[in-house]
């Protein structure tokens, strides 16, 4: 498969050994939302969460994860995105159908209809080859969703197991994949209760970051066949 527009796998952060990085990077595959797909979500999150203690994730660090990873050496970074640039895979489309509480996780999120085979195949594929490295990703099977806020206190988790749901209809276009990289999370006085998608102020700002920074960088792209 090709590499992203601008330079491939060194250039996206794939390099794996140059400079001084950290001995480990935690990581993980996954799928940007485009931007209608974000103002969406983050049109109906606004008033699905108003009031609901917790965490709001910033918008721009939605994403649906495809295979988790976890902390990887720094020295297998260039083996992975090798490996992830030899799938040849098909693009999908995933359609979100409701914003809930997910007990499991304790976060509110958007959930997506089950996955079509392509995205299934995907998700395997890059656990299969993360596997071949050495690596343990995480195994449990692929449900697509996009985290929108996480409820930290024991208090908030019960207020939230109330039964909560909302419809929602908002399609995401699967064209590429990538690996991100997960940072060191927001200082505790930068984390937002804002809703996602609206500013401190509280006005509606569909598709805008939530207060603090963002917890994602991307490192390498790749092109998922039409």
């Amino acid at each position: 498969m090709g590499e992203s527009p601008g330079g491939g796998a060194e250039r996206s952060g794939c390099s794996g050994g140059r400079g001084q990085p950290p001995a480990r990077r935690r990581l993980f595959f996954a799928l940007e939302l485009d931007e209608a797909c974000r103002a969406g979500l983050a049109e109906a999150a606004t008033g699905f969460l108003a009031g609901v203690p917790g965490r709001a994730l910033a918008s721009a660090d939605w994403h649906v994860t495809l295979c988790f990873l976890g902390a990887v050496e720094e020295s297998l970074l260039a083996s992975l995105c090798a490996q992830a640039a030899l799938l040849e895979a098909s693009g999908f489309v995933l359609h979100f159908e409701r914003l809930a509480y997910w007990r499991e996780a304790h976060v509110f999120a958007a959930l997506a209809a089950p996955p079509p085979a392509a995205a299934l195949q995907l998700a395997e594929a890059l656990r299969t080859r993360s596997r071949a490295l050495g690596l343990s990703p995480d195994d449990k099977p692929l449900r697509p969703h996009v985290t929108l806020m996480r409820v930290a206190s024991r208090q908030a988790r019960l207020a939230a197991a109330a039964p909560r749901a909302m419809p929602v209809h908002c399609s995401l276009q699967a064209t590429e994949f990538q690996l991100f990289e997960s940072r060191d999370a927001p200082a505790p006085h930068a984390a937002s209760t804002t809703a996602p998608g609206t500013t401190a102020a509280g006005t509606t700002a569909a598709g805008a970051t939530a207060a603090g920074p963002s917890r994602y960088r991307s490192l390498a792209r790749w092109p998922l066949r039409p």
